[in-house]
C-alpha cells in the first residue's frame, strides 16, 4: 500500500482534528523507534492525526518526514503544521520531547564515532 495517501492537506487535517481524533504534533527529525513507541502509546489502539512541524536546523526535508510518519500503522493521516495554521487545543505537543530525542541520538552517534577513531 502506498502510504502517501495518508498525507492530507490543511483543510482535511482541520476536519479530522475537529472530529475528535487524537492529534499529535512533532518534528520527527529524524524518525526513530522512540517516536514509533511514543505514537503507539498515544494511539491507545486507535489511530492518530500527526502534524509535522519544522525544527530549528532540520536534518531532513519536511516532505520526507511526513512520508515516514505516514508509513506508521497507527497514523491515520499526516499533514504539515504550516498547512493547518495552528495547533489544535487538544493536540499532544511532542516537539520539546522530539528535540530531546534528536539530541540523544546525536550524542549516541558522536560517542560511537569517538570510539571508532584510532588514537
Amino acid at each position: 500500500m502506498d502510504t502517501r495517501i495518508k498525507l492530507v492537506d490543511g483543510e482535511a487535517a482541520r476536519t479530522l482534528a475537529a472530529s475528535g481524533r487524537t492529534v499529535v504534533c512533532g518534528y520527527f527529525d529524524p524518525l526513530t523507534a522512540a517516536h514509533a513507541e511514543r505514537l503507539n502509546e498515544l494511539a491507545r489502539g486507535g489511530r492518530l492525526l500527526v502534524l509535522v512541524d519544522d525544527p530549528p536546523d532540520p536534518l531532513m526535508p519536511a516532505g520526507a518526514r511526513l512520508e515516514l510518519v505516514a508509513a506508521l500503522d497507527m497514523v491515520e493521516a499526516a499533514a504539515g503544521l504550516s498547512e493547518v495554521g495552528q495547533l489544535p487545543l487538544h493536540a499532544v505537543d511532542e516537539r520539546a520531547a522530539d528535540l530531546a530525542r534528536r539530541g540523544a541520538l546525536m550524542a549516541h552517534i558522536r560517542a560511537r564515532q569517538a570510539l571508532a577513531q584510532p588514537e
